[in-house]
């Protein structure tokens, strides 16, 4: 009685329950998951009736069938009445038939009752196993079966316990005949119904994957079948293959675990394990069984991209469309995931793509190698890139994307290890074994502090450890990115290559061995003598030397007196480059005047100084207003650095010397500067629009007063040269863009003569002089 009043108890608590999800899902309160949910086990709650209402209906059928059979074969008997009495009836051939008859229907129901039950007219195929039907919103059932998968022993331990009742696709022969004797109209209506259908599908196996990945893990299978276009229509198949990518993409960056998978060992995979760990390990598997399917999918379409026969490739075509979506995948796990298994092949097969002529491919694949490499503070991927990127261009003999080359630009390394250290961790811990012996003779007090000073030391000796680590990867890293330039540069490529090496050495300098340091000046002297090396190349390469002279490199014989003479001479064409390059060129030549002049004090001639600081005036007056402010801050700089320039702005000079000054001479030593003064570009200055460059020109030409009339904000002149050309800067500047001497010596040079970079300085001098 206890359990029919228990029963009764739970069947009213379940009607209440439905009652009440019903009124709130009626009100709107429900979630869409919770009400497929819902839907679903209803279905499941009334499958068993009507199953047991078809099987009664069939039984009934066959029983009629075979009831007229009877009757058919009992007609044909002739009546016992009939017979004559001294026939053997028992032996007869009647009776034999008759036997053999109710034999037959025997043996029927026996296969009946053994075989399990299928859906009518259709017959038992090899293979198939039989699945729930689908009732369209016409009303009509469609029958559906799924092929049976074979799982290897590795696969079935993997698969254990999932849902064996996964929907699959309907049959191939319905999906074909759907848009038979369709017109064009309904063809579109069906094919966006189709596409509306494998969105919600796509979007519920993706909502459950997220909501809990362990349980609804067999949902990849789901969503890897719709990527590769399996079972799906011809006019719907490539539109599903993209949307299941990109939401594929998406769930692996969200559900992939914060750690790398390490495959179990056969010892582990024998011993017994907990429910929740065997549930654990079986995710862990087949997240990274689909995981890897997924990959070498995406890795099918993009190679597709560098193949040798296509050099065109058509952005509207299926193909390529594919691929490029597959491409910018692999830069979405490799960043999402970087920390995960096979991230090292993402790497790889994005490197491989960089090689190809389709461009936006390029692009894609080196901004995610951007992006990896400025997230990288271990470096451990950054060593894998860079060392992946020298290997492809040794193999392509430097014949590469000069963007490939540029990704490298990106690292976050600011420190290389030097000389290699012994670890202290193997020392400590034999002091801290043999403090443990010696803890009988000790008082508790003295053992305490002794053990808790051990136990600092190994705390900070660990630290190290893993600094020493970071640092090791960082060093060969930098070797595996100057090994690519050194290649680039002993096979001489074409200026869009140099430039990205150039401006790598230039950046990284710092960072080379001693060693090289002799090796690559005598390369960078030879490259700055070709006529065919661009203006920003040159640059670079003046930069690269007093970067290197400036660090480790002050103890190398070498006379930078070549390098001064290329600057000086380059000084005069930064106003005949394009305007977009100019305020590239002029924030890097500021930054190699600043080791020339101001880092070299002590080995560079005031003469010298003076030179650069006439020609720079001289330059300011064509470039645009930025850049003039940034050049100004820039000589402020030097007379901080070399006093004894204010000779240059007195009227009466203590400094002797011989001769006039000579603008167009390209040697800064033979120039004769301290024999002029700058005082009239000054002047010309300060009646500049710009009221910043005005105020820079005052305070040079009072000689940096700190107070009174002349002095400048403080927030400008804690401000570095090159760091006026920053976004936040820029807005301090009226019309940064605007050349505003430039007509007027323009109409000055119109009337004397053409004006280039060897005339330039004296026609300066001369429209100046003419002014005032």
């Amino acid at each position: 009685m206890a359990v029919v009043k228990k029963d009764k108890v739970k069947a009213k608590q379940l009607s209440k329950t439905r009652k009440q999800l019903r009124r709130q899902q009626k009100r709107g309160k429900l979630k869409r998951h919770v009400i497929d949910d819902l839907a679903e086990i209803e279905y499941k709650r009334k499958t068993p009736g009507i199953n047991k209402a078809r099987n009664a209906e069939e039984d009934w059928i066959d029983d009629r069938e075979h009831k007229f059979a009877e009757e058919d074969d009992e007609d044909n008997l002739l009546p016992l009445d009939m017979l004559d009495a001294d026939i053997d009836w028992e032996n007869s051939a009647f009776a034999g038939k008759h036997r053999r008859m109710l034999k037959k229907r025997k043996e029927e129901e026996q296969e009946d009752n053994d075989e399990m039950r299928q859906f009518p007219t259709v017959k038992k195929d090899e293979g198939l196993k039989d699945m729930l039907p689908i009732k369209t919103s016409d009303g009509r059932v469609i029958a559906r079966k799924g092929e049976v998968e074979i799982f290897s022993d590795d696969e079935k331990d993997a698969d254990e316990g999932m849902e064996t009742d996964i929907a699959s696709a309907e049959a191939k022969p319905e999906k074909q005949d759907e848009f038979a004797g369709l017109s064009a109209i309904e063809m579109i209506a069906k094919r966006k119904q189709i596409l509306e259908s494998t969105k919600q599908e796509i979007s519920n196996a993706s909502l459950k994957l997220l909501s809990n990945p362990q349980e609804h893990i067999y949902r990849l299978r789901d969503l890897f079948n719709l990527s590769s276009g399996q079972d799906q229509h011809q006019v719907v198949k490539d539109n599903v293959m993209r949307l299941a990518t990109v939401s594929l993409t998406q769930v692996f960056i969200d559900v992939i675990p914060g750690y790398h998978i390490r495959p179990p060992t056969e010892e582990e995979m024998n011993q017994k394990m907990k429910k929740d760990t065997k549930k654990l390990l079986e995710f862990e598997q087949t997240l990274l069984r689909y995981y890897l399917k997924f990959l070498q999918h995406l890795e099918k379409h993009a190679l597709k991209l560098i193949a040798k026969d296509r050099k065109q490739f058509d952005e509207k075509s299926i193909d390529v469309k594919m691929s490029s979506l597959s491409v910018k995948c692999l830069g979405r796990l490799l960043n999402g995931a970087s920390h995960f298994n096979y991230a090292t092949n993402i790497v790889e097969c994005l490197v491989r793509i960089c090689v190809s002529s389709f461009t936006p491919a390029v692009e894609d694949s080196c901004i995610a190698l951007k992006q990896m490499f400025q997230e990288d503070y271990i470096f451990k991927m950054s060593l894998h890139g860079a060392k992946t990127i020298a290997k492809t261009v040794n193999e392509k003999t430097s014949s590469v994307s000069p963007l490939l080359i540029k990704t490298l630009l990106s690292l976050n390394i600011k420190e290389v290890q030097k000389n290699d250290e012994k670890s202290k961790i193997p020392d400590l811990n034999k002091k801290r074994f043999a403090l443990a012996k010696e803890r009988k003779s000790k008082s508790a007090n003295k053992y305490k502090k002794q053990l808790q000073k051990l136990e600092n030391d190994l705390k900070e000796a660990e630290a190290s450890e893993s600094m020493s680590t970071k640092l090791k990867y960082a060093t060969d890293t930098m070797n595996h990115v100057f090994m690519t330039y050194f290649r680039v540069l002993k096979r001489m490529p074409t200026a869009s290559l140099l430039d990205p090496v150039l401006e790598g050495l230039s950046k990284f300098a710092h960072l080379l061995n001693v060693e090289f340091f002799t090796d690559i000046v005598v390369c960078l002297e030879d490259l700055i003598d070709q006529k065919h090396l661009r203006v920003t190349d040159s640059i670079h390469c003046v930069h690269t030397v007093f970067v290197i002279l400036s660090g480790e490199g002050q103890a190398l014989n070498i006379d930078p007196f070549r390098f001064y003479q290329t600057m000086y001479r380059l000084l005069c064409t930064l106003p005949f480059q394009k305007k977009e390059d100019q305020d590239r060129q002029t924030e890097l030549v500021i930054k190699t005047l600043d080791r020339m002049l101001n880092f070299r004090r002590k080995q560079i001639s005031l003469l010298r100084v003076a030179a650069f600081v006439k020609r720079i005036l001289a330059v300011g007056f064509m470039l645009n207003a930025r850049c003039h402010l940034a050049l100004l801050a820039a000589i402020r700089t030097y007379f901080v650095a070399h006093p004894r320039l204010s000779s240059l702005i007195d009227d009466e000079s203590e400094v002797i010397t011989n001769g006039i000054f000579r603008p167009e001479m390209e040697d800064p030593d033979c120039s004769n500067a301290l024999s002029t003064t700058i005082i009239p570009e000054l002047k010309r200055l300060q009646k500049h629009p710009e009221k910043l460059i005005g105020q820079f020109a005052l305070n040079i030409l009072k000689n940096l007063p700190s107070t009174g009339h002349g002095q400048l904000n403080g927030q400008y002149t804690s401000i570095r040269p090159w760091n006026w050309f920053d976004e936040e800067r820029q807005t301090w500047v009226q019309k940064p863009d605007v050349v505003h001497f430039e007509k007027e010596i323009n109409a000055f040079v119109g009337r004397k003569k053409e004006l280039n970079s060897n005339t330039y300085q004296g026609v300066i001098q001369k429209w100046i002089s003419s002014a005032l």
